[in-house]
Order: C-alpha cells, then structure tokens, then sequence
C-alpha cells in the first residue's frame, strides 16, 4: 500500500490518497481492505479531528467492496478506514501486475486551524497492535479462488492463517501544514507533450506511457505551493510482416534494396504520427525451382460455393480481395525421421488455390500445410517432385489427408480444422480461452483468434471452434 498525493485544501482541512499495487508475480483478486495511518502528537492543535473517506473517490472497479467505515482515534493518534464487504456476494476484483489502483481519497478536518508549518508525519501502520488498525488486503491467492487469505504487513509475527507479504510505502516527502492565507494564489503552469511509447516527466521523474492530464504540486516553502500540468498524448509504434518469395533476387519496395539470398529482412520507418514503423521481410529465394499448385480450403473461412472470405482484406492489410490468407508449406523428406526439406510462402486464394516453389530437386515428399489458426495437415502419401509443375488438391476427398484428418465443409468437398490458435497441435481449451480473452479485449484487425477471418474477433468465432474442443481434434503426421 502507498500513500501519495497529500494537499491542503483549507486551513484546517487536508487530503491524501491511498493505492494498492500488486508487485508480485502471483494473481490476487482483492474483496476486502483496511488501512490505519497514524500521525504525529500535536496535530489537533487544540482543536477536534474527524476523518472521511471522499465518496466515488476510489478506483470504480472496488465499487462492489462495500459497507466502508472511517473513524478517527485521538487516543491512538491514528485515522482508521476499513470495508466489510460480504465475502460470499463480493466479486474479487483483479489487482494487474505493477499496476497502482486507488484505494480511497481521504479528508482530514480540524476544528481549528493547523498550526502553521506542521508535519503530520503520516504513515501506514503495518504491525499488529492492540486498538490499532493495521494495513491488511484480503485476497484469493491463485490458484485457491474458494478461501480468501489476509496479506498482512512483512514484519509481523508468522501464523499459518496470514500472509506476510504487505508493504507500507509512505509520503516521498512529508506534508507541511500551513495558513493558507500567507499564501498567495499558486502559479499554474501548463505543458504540451506528445511523445512515441512513453514520456518521462522531469517535473517529477516518472515515466507515463498513457495518454492524458497529470498534475504535480511543488512546494515553494513550508506554506507555498505552485501547481505544473502536464497533457500528454503518446503515441505507438507498429510492425507488420510481409512474406516473399522470388527467384534469383528480390528488390524490396519498402526500401528499395534488392535481396538475392533467402533471409529475415527488417526496416525501420516512420507512421503517420510520427514513430517508429518496424517492417519485417520473410524472404525466400529461389534458386533450382520446383512449382507445386497447391489447394486447400479453411473451415473458418468458407463461404461456400466453393470459395473462401477475403481474410487479409477484412482484417486491414493491403491486399487483392481474390486473397485469402498467407500459408507456409513444407516439403519433407520421405524417410523417416521425414526432416523438412524446403519450404515456401504462399499466397492462399480465396478458391482455395495457391502456388508455391520449392529448390528441391527431383524426388519424393511429403506435403505438410500450416496456418496460422489451423489444424497442420500433411498428404496421405508422398507426392513426386520433378521438373514440371506438381498439383495436389486437399479438397476433394478426406483421404489426401493424413489420417483423414480434415472437416467437410460442403458435399464431397474438405477443409482444414480451425481452431489451433496457440499452435500446441491440439485443438484445446488452451484456445478457447484465447479466443474468449479476445472477445471480450473487442480485438479486431490481423488476429489469429478471428476464425471466421471477417475483422472482429466476436461471438462468431466460438462456435465451430467449441466443437473442434468437444471433438478432440489434433495433428496428424506419420
């Protein structure tokens, strides 16, 4: 836990904030929290203290954490805040990785004035005590999502009912109390800031890599303050990845530099707004050329009448709306332990067809078909290779598969399983989660998770996906 933010905002009133962060590696999800803050004898100045928790001031994903309380204790010079949220109706509510999130905002009010240049000396209590509340977040721990435990201050004594494992990060620099009326009006001043993937700030040494409005105060003496604002927009960076083949030598458009051996080729560019444009280039040359005409269909894809979805144009690349997907195709050898042999990127058509070229020479290989979201699927047998163009159609009968291991999509007509989207060779529970966290991440554009290959991943990419789970479907090769 970490106090932050500290202001006064009357002669006898100041505010701070409260955040939690998960700094570990394990998953919490959090359903009830307390945190006592004790402060220095004296700050009453003979005055009354009361303690409030600002409504609507916390972070809204603990709005579900209920029943808050918030008292202040002149005996034990500490201001308490604690929920009693119901465990068996509370949602847990995920606390990401490294990421703060605000607890509370809480009021401090005297009757009287502070007096002036006071430090409350502010600090989280992290150790049990008699008539003390102490610092405690209680979570489900992964994997138990049933017992919630309480993560409890380092220091304390071990139990076999507690976790140790909270810190107490207090004030960076201590708060001073002061007669606002000596003051005069703070000096605003504003800063425009566009960068590329973060910023930081000197105005306070962090690194922001969001857009928006940040805010510091910065003391000008004990009483004083003036305010800096910073409105930041940050930009992203992007990548995309384009296959080639060619023979003899290739002259890349991107930055006109011609290629004459097969490799991974990257650029560096600028985006419209300004940053980083990363292209990478998966180049084959090809030397000695065997051509195979090759076709297959994918179940996701199809649109019936023999033809498949314009994937790469639904999905934002650049492409004729008569190509469907891009596939890897490898040749293996015949013998056991059947390496790969050559392989070549290919251009999958929306009917299905696709060239590609191989510098093998004369012989026998097995075909073996990977995409990015399907089943790899290998011919029944091996195919000869020679000088003359080879044709191998998947489509026409389960059989040109190995082990049959294909879907019919229409009468007499076979597509190859969608749905290995974590490319384990298994059509799993592994990618239906994946296809599930997409759906609700609203993700759209070159996604594997898209099965049905029209630009969203949605409600119309589990379906057939769920069925391929129930239906145990994986790769089969010799």
């Amino acid at each position: 836990m970490t106090l932050a933010n500290p202001i006064q905002i009357s002669d006898h009133e100041f505010e701070f904030d409260v955040f939690i962060k998960n700094s570990g590696t394990t998953s919490l999800g959090l359903v009830n929290y307390s945190f006592g803050v004790d402060y220095a004898p004296g700050l009453a100045n003979g005055g009354i203290l009361s303690y409030t928790y600002i409504a609507g001031s916390r972070n809204a994903a603990f709005a579900g954490i209920s029943n808050i309380a918030s008292i202040h204790s002149a005996q034990h010079n500490q201001f308490k805040f604690t929920t009693a949220s119901s465990m068996f109706s509370t949602a847990a509510v995920n606390l990401p990785i490294g990421t703060p999130m605000k607890l509370a905002r809480m009021r401090v009010s005297n009757t009287v004035a502070f007096a002036n240049c006071t430090q409350p000396n502010l600090s989280l209590h992290m150790l049990s005590g008699t008539g003390y509340t102490q610092c405690i977040a209680v979570c489900y721990v992964a994997p138990n999502t049933t017992i919630a435990s309480s993560i409890i201050g380092s220091s304390n004594a071990p139990s076999t009912n507690l976790i140790l494992g909270l810190i107490g990060e207090n004030l960076p620099t201590p708060l001073t109390l002061a007669t606002l009326a000596l003051c005069p009006p703070p000096t605003v001043t504003s800063t425009q800031a566009t960068a590329c993937g973060s910023y930081t700030w000197a105005a306070t040494g962090l690194t922001y890599t969001a857009s928006g409005q940040y805010t510091q105060n910065t003391l000008t003496n004990c009483i004083c303050y003036n305010t800096q604002i910073l409105n930041l927009t940050i930009h992203s960076a992007t990548s995309s990845t384009q296959t080639a083949s060619a023979t003899g030598s290739y002259t890349w458009p991107v930055n006109g530099v011609t290629y004459t051996a097969s490799g991974t080729y990257t650029a560096t560019l600028t985006n419209s707004v300004g940053c980083d444009s990363l292209r990478q280039l998966m180049l084959t040359i090809i030397t000695t050329q065997s051509t195979l005409q090759l076709r297959c269909f994918i179940t996701g894809y199809w649109a019936g009448n023999n033809s498949m979805n314009p994937v790469l144009l639904n999905q934002g690349i650049l492409a004729p709306s008569t190509s469907c997907d891009t596939i890897t195709v490898d040749l293996h050898s015949s013998v056991s332990p059947y390496p790969v042999v050559a392989t070549s990127h290919a251009i999958l058509q929306t009917n299905g067809w696709a060239t590609c070229y191989f510098p093998v020479s004369t012989g026998q290989y097995y075909i073996d078909v990977k995409h990015r979201n399907a089943v790899e699927v290998w011919s029944a047998a091996p195919v000869s290779f020679g000088t003359s163009t080879v044709s191998y159609d998947f489509t026409n009968s389960s059989g040109k598969a190995y082990g049959n291991n294909m879907y019919q999509v229409s009468p007499g007509v076979w597509a190859l399983y969608s749905g290995d989207i974590y490319k384990d060779d298994n059509i799993d529970l592994i990618d239906l989660v994946t296809v599930e966290a997409d759906i609700y991440g609203f993700l759209y554009g070159y996604q594997a998770s898209d099965l049905n290959g029209d630009g969203n991943v949605d409600l119309l990419d589990s379906p057939a996906l769920e069925a391929n789970v129930e239906s145990f479907i994986y790769f089969q090769r010799p």
